[in-house]
C-alpha cells in the first residue's frame, strides 16, 4: 500500500520536472522591442558577403519584430562549435546591439543576453540576403 501511494505521489513530481526541461522560452522575455522603435539595423554575414539592411519606417520593422516574437526557444548551456556554411545575422535596434542569430540550416540559434538559444523553428529574419 505504501509502495502504491508513493508511487502515485512521486507521478505529479516527475510530470512537473520533465515539463520543466522541456519549457519554452518566449522571446519577448529575453528582448522587447522598445516604444517607440525608431530604426532597425540587420548586418547579415554569409557565403562570404557581408551586407546591411537598415529599416526606419515602421510598416517594414514590423515584419522583423513579427519574426522576433515567433521564434520558438529553448535555452542552451553551452556554446555550439563554430561551423562553416552558416547564415550570421546581427540586430541592431535604436543604435543598440541587440541579439544575433544563427542559422545552420536544420539548426539555428538566438544570442541575446550573454544567453544562447536553440530555435525551435529555423527561419532567417525577412531581409534580402
Amino acid at each position: 500500500m505504501i509502495k502504491k501511494f508513493l508511487a502515485l505521489a512521486l507521478i505529479p513530481v516527475l510530470a512537473l520536472s520533465l515539463g520543466a526541461c522541456t519549457k519554452q522560452t518566449e522571446p519577448q522575455s529575453l528582448y522587447g522591442f522598445p516604444e517607440p522603435t525608431t530604426e532597425i539595423h540587420v548586418t547579415y554575414h554569409g557565403s562570404g558577403a557581408v551586407a546591411t539592411y537598415s529599416f526606419t519606417e515602421h510598416d517594414d520593422m514590423l515584419p522583423i519584430m513579427q519574426w522576433y516574437y515567433g521564434l520558438k526557444l529553448k535555452n542552451v548551456a553551452v556554446e555550439p562549435a563554430a561551423v562553416e556554411g552558416n547564415e550570421f545575422f546581427e540586430i541592431m535596434v535604436n543604435g543598440s546591439n541587440v541579439f544575433a542569430y544563427d542559422n545552420r540550416g536544420s539548426k539555428a540559434y538566438l544570442y541575446v543576453n550573454d544567453l544562447i538559444y536553440e530555435v525551435k523553428n529555423p527561419s532567417n529574419p525577412p531581409v534580402d540576403s
